[in-house]
């Protein structure tokens, strides 16, 4: 039996209009007993029976038609109800068909709003999801979608969240490139973006800001391995003028690790390289010289002593040019000592000829 209730007044409004007063209660279609209501209409008990009350408006410019209902509002007072016998709720369902879509129309429901009172919250539902509400809106102001009872002001449960930008993406307008914003208004100093994994396991990405307005990122993990627990270790970070700490949180200089770095290369690009050496003119300490510094200071000149090193660590770039230097430099001391070489040699064969 398809049974379809739709709620209109017939009003036909002059300009000799007649007003009739009732006092009510009045029943259409009833043969005995109480009436709920002031005006009650029942339907034919047949197949397929049609129980339709009408609104018509026979302005000719401008009319108005109004459906009202007024009185005093509040728990276990008025209400405005459309069927009762399938939902304890307020329902507006829009037919399946594509013609019309309209609220109330003819045909069968594929979506509908629905007003709750036992659980204080607005629901709106698809055919297809049979009782269980597609979105919610909770009378705190929660929203959720996929579930019933959200935690947050916004809880998306078994689905994803896709946004698509219609915007060319020109960084000269800061909102071309907004993408996703979240803006504080309390007191509050951080705020997460994270996974957490069922079972344990969780990772998050904090904007986070300190005391002086300043602000950095922060990246957390888990530990391999740690089961049932979603406790997380910060693993990098980036602060407030840009310094990136990588076991570290409070990076020195523009990336500091706290660990090895494995590399299949390393460039450095640098200025000042040392073939100033082999230039005429340059002047190269003498093996004297060498010697003393050596006894005196434990290491060669130019280089950084031991207990430097341990304090203030080593500039790749600056120590290979350094090591290049004294390198150039042993090779014109080696080419200086085959010239010596040469010349004794040449003696001693002179004195052999001569003996």
């Amino acid at each position: 039996m398809k049974l379809l209730l739709s709620l209109f007044l017939l009003l036909s409004f002059t300009v000799h209009a007649q007003q009739t007063y009732l006092s009510g209660p009045y029943g259409i279609g009833y043969t005995s007993g109480a009436l709920p209501g002031i005006l009650q209409i029942k339907g034919l008990n047949e197949t397929d029976s049609y129980t339709s009350v009408f609104i018509t408006n026979n302005a000719i410019n401008y009319g108005r038609t109004h459906l009202v209902l007024t009185g005093r509002i509040q728990d276990g007072n008025d209400a405005w109800l459309f069927g009762t016998n399938a939902r304890n709720a307020i329902v507006f369902a829009q037919n399946a068909s594509t013609s019309g879509q309209n609220v109330g129309v003819t045909g069968s429901e594929k979506y509908s709003m629905q007003l709750e009172g036992n659980s204080n919250s607005l629901g709106f539902l698809s055919a297809t999801n049979g009782s269980n509400p597609n979105m919610v809106l909770t009378q705190d102001g929660k929203i959720g979608i996929g579930t019933t009872i959200p935690g947050e002001r916004l809880d998306l449960h078994d689905g994803a969240m896709r946004m698509l930008k219609s915007n060319n993406g020109f960084v000269n307008n800061f909102d071309d490139v907004k993408f996703l914003w979240m803006q504080g208004r309390t007191a509050e100093t951080e705020a997460a973006i994270g996974y957490s994994a069922f079972g344990g396991g969780a990772s998050a990405i904090s904007f986070a800001r300190g005391g002086s307005y300043d602000t950095y990122i922060k990246f957390y993990t888990n530990a391999y391995g740690a089961a049932t627990t979603h406790s997380m270790t910060e693993r990098m970070r980036i602060t407030e003028n840009g310094n990136v700490g990588i076991g570290t949180t409070t990076p020195q200089s523009l990336l500091a690790v706290a660990g090895i770095i494995t590399a299949q290369k390393v460039r450095v690009t640098i200025s000042g390289w040392p073939d100033f050496v082999f230039e005429e003119g340059y002047k190269l300490p003498s093996l004297q010289g060498l010697e003393q510094h050596i006894k005196q200071h434990k290491h060669l000149p130019g280089i950084p002593s031991a207990t430097e090193v341990a304090e203030n660590g080593i500039e790749l770039g600056e120590m290979n040019q350094k090591l290049l230097q004294k390198i150039e430099e042993q090779a014109l001391y080696i080419i200086e000592m085959n010239k010596t070489l040469k010349q004794l040699n040449e003696r001693l064969e002179k004195l052999e000829k001569v003996n």
